[in-house]
């Protein structure tokens, strides 16, 4: 009896014993498990064990609070990179949408836009460049602007590209100029040329606005030519608004009245009135000219020194803007 009470109660203490280690173990190795699980980033399950009192639940509890904190951190920073995505989408929309409408002003412009780097290679060489030149995009690009420049003037334009990469901007920023470009073809027109220069990312660059102005110089020829033959006419030619202002007269015209330019302009073609036509021939004459029609016939006029003189004159109205 005393053996198998003493195998009885060995048995007991050893069951109770494993009842008793299993419930130390058991939240422990649940512990475990989910700190292994907090370590890979599962921060969506609870931590086990955190109702109870002892050590075990206290260390659950810390757990369970670490969890909330880094899945609140994570959500967070979650939301945050979510919003800073959107935020470069938006932005990277903006830049495109912008430089879409910088091309198509560039493309759209009436004078070729060139720009080339600090190297002096161009960059971007847009429609009319090509078609003022006669070289196309993608035959300039990478290429110096030598191919424009006449041999006469490569030398200048050398040393003036190198002065401004050597300062790092313009030495006269702003400042038209008038030179002369080369086409495809070797041919030399006229061009109205204006540099500008920035820098970005540590690096220079140049853009210039270049006019064609051909069509002006042979204007200014014809205009010379023009007012070169009103100076050189026999006859004396006034040029008056449509109130009879006088603008400008030629030397034939000094000669005759004895106004000069500078006393004549600003008058009123009143100052030849001699007195010895009435009302009604003003009014014809003036009614005709006012109603786009040539005016001729004679007529007394007075001179500056008062003597008077018949003169044949003709009234030709200009129509124009």
């Amino acid at each position: 009896r005393l053996a198998v009470a003493s195998v009885g109660l060995i048995a007991f203490i050893v069951i109770a014993s494993a009842l008793f280690a299993r419930s130390l173990t058991r939240p422990l190795s649940e512990l475990a498990d989910d700190a292994e699980s907090l370590s890979y980033g599962v921060l969506d399950l609870a931590i086990k064990n955190t109702d109870r009192e002892d050590e075990i639940g206290i260390l659950a509890q810390n757990f369970e609070v670490m969890r909330v904190s880094l899945k609140q951190a994570v959500d967070d920073m979650a939301l945050l990179n979510k919003e800073l995505e959107n935020r470069v989408i938006e932005r990277t929309a903006e830049l495109r949408a912008s430089e879409r409408q910088s091309n198509a002003i560039i493309e759209q412009s009436g004078d070729a836009i060139v720009v080339i780097d600090g190297e002096g290679k161009v960059l971007v060489w847009n429609a009319r460049a090509e078609q003022m030149f006669g070289h196309s995009a993608e035959e300039m690009a990478g290429q110096m602007m030598d191919r424009i420049v006449p041999e006469t003037y490569n030398r200048r334009h050398q040393e003036a590209f190198e002065q401004a990469a050597e300062l790092g901007h313009l030495k006269n920023p702003g400042v038209t100029h008038e030179l002369t470009a080369k086409r495809s073809d070797g041919s030399e027109f006229p061009i109205e040329l204006s540099v500008s220069q920035w820098e970005l990312g540590g690096k220079n660059y140049f853009s210039a606005s270049i006019r064609d102005i051909t069509d002006r110089r042979e204007a200014e020829v014809q205009l010379r030519m023009q007012s070169s033959a009103l100076e050189a006419a026999a006859n004396g030619i006034a040029i008056t608004g449509i109130d009879g202002a006088i603008e400008w007269v030629n030397p034939a015209f000094t000669a005759l009245t004895g106004y000069s330019f500078a006393e004549a302009v600003g008058q009123n073609l009143r100052i030849l009135k001699s007195g010895q036509h009435d009302q009604a021939f003003y009014r014809d004459l003036w009614d005709t000219v006012l109603a786009g029609r040539v005016w001729q016939g004679e007529l007394i006029n007075k001179r500056k020194d008062g003597t008077v003189y018949p003169e044949e004159m003709t009234i030709t109205p200009v129509l124009n803007e």
